[in-house]
């Protein structure tokens, strides 16, 4: 049988030979790399050979552990891919993201500033939209970062999402506001008939 089609300009490939000293003459191997991502071998082996794709997953992985983004084929240190992501840097990024920063009560001051400033500023109608993604995004973090401790924190301050509301609508369609039936309608959802004129008094 023959044996897959390797691609020497690989991502994964590329990014092997960045993390080692010797570069492209001696790359790291898959293992190492997959130990540094905290993945499979066989995961690295199989996107490398060409048989699984390099997921939007994995790219995160990747960020998480060495500090590299994928920008047009090409691993660089920033989002827009002005700099080139090198072994210099990899042992910057793992020695930073080893404790938390001196300023970490700032930082987390200044992510609060800014959630402020977007659920002041957004318009009515995508509230619950902003709501929902912002509660998805913090329960993905702590599943991803496998956080533990913290799960009466989130359980006492969960919210519905906006699928259990539209399911609690469907047993009692006069408690229908026009909130929920506009959130629907932002998130592509089937909504119920709009209440009539005289419920909307009654219970809008």
């Amino acid at each position: 049988m023959a044996k897959p089609t390797r691609f020497p300009d690989n991502p994964l490939r590329q990014l092997r030979s960045h993390l080692s000293e010797k570069g492209q003459k001696s790359p790291i191997t898959q293992a190492r790399l997959a130990e540094v991502l905290g993945i499979p071998a066989a995961t690295i082996h199989a996107i490398e050979a060409g048989q699984r794709r390099l997921t939007e997953r994995i790219l995160q992985r990747i960020h998480l552990a060495t500090g590299a983004y994928l920008n047009g084929g090409q691993w660089s240190i920033d989002r827009h891919g002005k700099d080139a992501f090198h072994l210099s840097f990899y042992d910057f990024w793992r020695r930073y993201h080893g404790r938390r920063p001196f300023d970490y009560e700032s930082r987390i001051d200044a992510m609060h500033k800014r959630l402020d400033a977007l659920f002041e500023k957004v318009p009515e109608k995508r509230w619950i939209l902003l709501a929902t993604r912002i509660n998805d995004f913090l329960d993905g973090c702590k599943d991803n970062l496998k956080i533990r401790g913290i799960e009466r924190q989130f359980r006492d301050t969960a919210f519905d999402s906006l699928a259990q509301l539209y399911a609690s609508q469907l047993s009692s369609p006069e408690l229908v506001s026009e909130q929920i039936y506009e959130s629907a309608r932002v998130f592509r959802l089937n909504p119920p008939a709009r209440p009539s004129a005289k419920r909307k008094r009654l219970y809008g």
